[in-house]
């Protein structure tokens, strides 16, 4: 309950807040405008105050609203915008100085003093990238991606009505910039693969031809670029957003492939993300009003800012502690996921303003996402379904445990040793086995008035 209470009633608040925000900045120069804002700065102040670590990734993920409020928005917006994060901002930095001065943090940090600590910058960076890498491809992560994807996809494609068609003077062609960035991104890569734990000859040989195809897209762009100018913009739209589907499912596929050494495993979903970034890139390229622009903007900051919030919790922690517990990546997990909504919709945006071109794989896409989003959500809800006896019977042994000290306790004994639970929730939630850290925490030994609690070997 602390662990649901601590780390995810604040993703409601903050869901609430971004709705408020979101809402106040569009309706400026009223008192209701300015009765959200102050409430909005409330909510944030609360929920930022609930854990130490969560307020870490509200701060951070607020630092980028602001700075997207003040780079995206446009002009006549730009200031409402800022103003309703600002607040916002604000308040979460009053939460954590008022945390950073609190002498129950600096007792909480000096507990884990035993703890392997990062403190150098190389190792700290090094270890982080590598949390990261593990968690942002994680399957249950990609799996809620997906899923929201899908979500957004069906919701524009159903719900959205585009205005008439788009026009550009501008002729089409390939991004210098995406390719550039896309061949940056696996030279990057080739220090690690060719390293001690590289991921084999597959990876090498994979990256070797992403570097060699980003190179001749380069070298042969304006001869490309003089063919596209031959082909119809809204057909040139249909083949991106296609891909960027596929690009999609790709990721889905890696992630939940269990074959593949974890270097080559990391290599391919980060490679994939790029390649989506890409492609949402060259998309904003092809749809020609400014609205259209910011929106694939907005669907590459979404994920962006996840990585940079679930970074940041990390390396915090791993300064800190000496190690990420797991119950402190909910929200990053939240982002990752919400992310996917923005890449769906974008889909389905682009697809809406490409004129007859697209209109098979609207019909296609819309039963599609919506058995894909039903399947998940329903596979991921029986999964839960399955774990309620477990939780029945951690709830039955428990108890029985709680009054098995208290017993033993009263008839004269200072060294409890228990049995093992059948099933440990708190290992289940990422807290540790809780029984394995009394001896040391004494968080239980106080509680029990004994001198030490340690479970019997089954």
């Amino acid at each position: 309950e602390i662990v649901v209470i601590r780390y995810t009633l604040p993703l409601a608040l903050l869901t609430v807040y971004m709705t408020l925000a979101l809402w106040t900045a569009r309706r400026p120069g009223n008192i209701p405008t300015s009765l959200g804002i102050i409430a909005g700065g409330g909510l944030c102040f609360i929920s930022a105050g609930f854990s130490e670590m969560y307020v870490v990734f509200q701060s951070t993920f607020l630092t980028l609203c602001l700075l997207m409020a003040l780079t995206l928005a446009p002009g006549y917006a730009r200031r409402s915008y800022a103003l309703a994060f600002g607040v916002g901002w604000l308040a979460t930095l009053c939460s954590l100085t008022i945390q950073l001065i609190s002498p129950g943090v600096a007792r909480r940090a000096a507990s884990y003093a035993d703890e392997t600590m990062y403190r150098s910058l190389s190792a700290l960076v090094s270890e982080t990238m590598q949390r990261l890498l593990d968690y942002i491809d994680s399957p249950q992560v990609v799996l809620g991606f997906v899923m929201l994807m899908a979500v957004g996809l069906l919701v524009m494609l159903v719900k959205y009505k585009p205005p008439a068609s788009l026009s550009s003077s501008e002729p089409a062609a390939l991004s210098r910039l995406s390719l550039w960035f896309g061949l940056m991104f696996q030279l990057l890569w080739l220090p690690w693969l060719w390293g001690r734990d590289g991921g084999g000859a597959m990876a090498v040989i994979l990256n070797f031809a992403a570097v060699l195809s980003f190179a001749v897209l380069l070298w042969q762009r304006r001869r490309i670029n003089a063919r596209l100018r031959k082909h119809d913009r809204g057909r040139l739209i249909v083949y991106n957003a296609v891909a960027l589907v596929f690009v999609c499912a790709a990721l889905f596929a890696t992630a939940r492939q269990n074959l593949l050494h974890h270097t080559t495993s990391h290599y391919l979903y980060t490679s994939l993300l790029v390649l989506g970034g890409m492609i949402i890139w060259q998309l904003s390229s092809l749809l020609s009003t400014a609205a259209a622009r910011r929106f694939g903007l907005l669907a590459l900051f979404s994920y962006a800012a996840a990585v940079v919030c679930a970074a940041a919790v990390a390396a915090v922690s791993l300064y800190g502690i000496g190690f990420v517990p797991l119950r402190l990546l909910p929200s990053s997990a939240f982002l990752l996921t919400a992310s996917g909504l923005i890449w769906g919709a974008y889909i389905g945006y682009a697809l809406k303003h490409c004129g007859h071109y697209g209109q098979a794989w609207i019909r296609f896409l819309k039963p599609a996402s919506a058995v894909i989003a039903l399947t998940i959500g329903i596979g991921i809800a029986l999964g839960q379904i399955r774990l309620i006896p477990d939780f029945q019977l951690y709830a039955r042994e428990w108890d029985a445990r709680h009054q098995a000290i208290i017993a033993m306790r009263d008839s004269g004994q200072r060294d409890i040793e228990v049995s093992p639970l059948t099933f440990d929730l708190t290992e289940y939630v990422g807290l540790g086995s809780t029984l394995s850290q009394f001896p040391t925490n004494g968080c239980a030994r106080d509680y029990y008035d004994v001198d030490s609690i340690v479970v019997r070997d089954s």
